[in-house]
């Protein structure tokens, strides 16, 4: 298929949400540097898109990609990279984020979705937006397990951000304490081990989802 053909489908598409029309608007941005009558084959279409650069990240300049798959999942992540002046001024990735794979349909991802309007991020700066862009994504990943988009007061923005990754953090725990549980190789003495410290592990992911709920609803302690 002709790169001119994909513009025209893409312009006649009939976007029904903020999200569908950025996904347009993204994707009509990837094509507006090739030329109009290059071919885009399936095996070659990435390394078109791409245009040289050698990943999402160097393409999205400042590593800032969109990436949404063939099921109707998205997927966010941001790279905040530097000059390392010990390795000659090489840029090195200094912290990713990724929200992992969300449906943008769902209601409770609707908050954090309007949390990534450009108005809504810092301006200060483009690094000051890029942080502010990447602790959004973090912030994101508690989603799942609250129900909701975690949102304060600016002056708990930093107790959130710390909450929010013990709050990851100690999910991950409990996940693979419950994979080691599911092993066949494990004893009964090792499972009922495993058992306990996985029920105190969620003990201290529920105390932890309190305190954010607690931030969210503005009775920080």
């Amino acid at each position: 298929m002709l790169v001119s053909d994909v513009v025209a489908a893409l312009g006649s598409r009939r976007d029904r949400s903020s999200w569908d029309r950025g996904v347009t608007r993204y994707a009509l941005d990837m094509l507006a540097d090739l030329d109009g009558d290059a071919e885009l084959a399936a095996r070659t279409v990435e390394r078109t898109l791409l245009d040289g650069a050698p990943t999402w990240h160097d393409y999205s300049w400042g590593g800032c990609a969109l990436i949404y798959d063939a099921d109707g999942c998205a997927c966010i992540s941001v790279a905040l990279t530097r000059r390392s002046q010990a390795e000659q001024g090489a840029t090195v990735v200094d912290r990713i984020e990724s929200t992992g794979a969300f449906d943008p349909g769902r209601s409770e991802y609707a908050d954090f979705l309007g949390a990534l309007a450009f108005g809504r991020l810092s301006q200060g700066d483009l690094w000051e937006y890029l942080v502010d862009l990447s602790r959004t994504v973090a912030l994101s990943r508690a989603i799942g397990g609250l129900g909701f988009y975690p949102v304060c007061p600016a002056r708990d923005r930093e107790k959130l951000i710390a909450l929010t990754s013990r709050y990851d953090e100690m999910g991950a725990s409990v996940k693979r304490l419950k994979e080691q549980r599911r092993s066949k190789d494990i004893t009964l003495n090792e499972s009922a081990k495993l058992r306990m410290e996985m029920k105190e592990e969620e003990r201290r992911l529920r105390a932890v989802a309190d305190e954010i709920k607690e931030i969210c609803n503005g009775r920080s302690r």
